[in-house]
C-alpha cells in the first residue's frame, strides 16, 4: 500500500485488477456475516476513480486461456461469487 500512495501522490495513474471490490465479494463468499461487514474490511483504503465491471459468466470465463491458473479460479468457486459481485456493481457503483 505505501507504494501505491507515494505513485498517487505523485500524480500517476494505477490500473488494479482486483482491488478493493474483490476482496468484499471474496470475503462475502467465504464468511457467513453480514455484507456490510463486509464492505468495511477495505475502510481507509483510497477509493477507485473508477471501476470497471466484466459481466462475464464463469463458463465463458473458463475457456479463456490461462483460466483456473490461480488459486480460486475454479468454476464452483466463481459461481459462488457472481451474487456478491452483482450486488456490489448494483448497490456501490456510485461511490467511484
Amino acid at each position: 500500500m505505501p507504494e501505491m500512495l507515494s505513485h498517487l501522490a505523485a500524480g500517476r495513474h494505477i490500473v488494479c485488477d482486483r482491488y478493493i471490490f474483490s476482496v468484499v465479494a471474496y470475503t462475502a463468499m467465504k464468511v457467513t456475516v453480514d455484507f456490510e461487514w463486509c464492505k468495511s474490511v477495505d475502510v481507509g483504503l483510497p477509493r477507485p476513480d473508477m471501476v470497471m465491471f466484466l459481466d462475464i459468466s464463469p463458463e465463458a470465463a473458463a475457456k479463456e486461456g490461462e483460466y483456473g491458473e490461480e488459486r480460486y479460479e475454479k468454476e464452483s468457486q466463481m459461481q459462488s461469487l457472481l451474487h456478491p459481485l452483482n450486488a456490489l456493481h448494483s448497490v456501490e457503483a456510485c461511490l467511484c
